[in-house]
């Protein structure tokens, strides 16, 4: 997830297969915070959406992104979450083009105080 100049986020980048649907935890936060992310797909398209869960009631309350067709040559789309309770952030891809081809995909967050 290399950019220039270089983005806001230094933790080490978590690699996805994504065959149909895969649930991925970006960052857990113990308080209120915020959560800033990045992710790409790396070749063709991935359908993606990115939601808080609180850890109360474990219901994903504020949908971040909401759903959008991520192409490979976006590149890195990034944003940034100020979540009030503790809770995760998960991002949801979702191979909705190709079945019997999976995609891989690149995410990672951290939680900024």
């Amino acid at each position: 997830m290399l950019r220039n100049p270089p983005g806001p986020l230094t933790s080490p980048c978590k690699a996805i297969h994504v065959k149909s649907e895969e649930v991925v935890t970006l960052a857990e936060a113990e308080e209120p915070a915020i959560i800033v992310w990045e992710l790409r797909v790396c070749s063709l398209q991935v359908a993606y959406e990115v939601a808080f869960v609180p850890n109360e009631d474990g219901v994903a309350a504020d949908i971040v992104k909401p759903k959008e067709l991520l192409q490979a040559t976006d590149g890195i789309v990034s944003g940034e979450y100020s979540c009030k309770a503790a809770g995760k952030l998960q991002c949801t891809f979702r191979n909705e083009k190709a079945w019997f081809k999976w995609r891989l995909c690149a995410c990672r967050a951290e939680v900024k105080r």
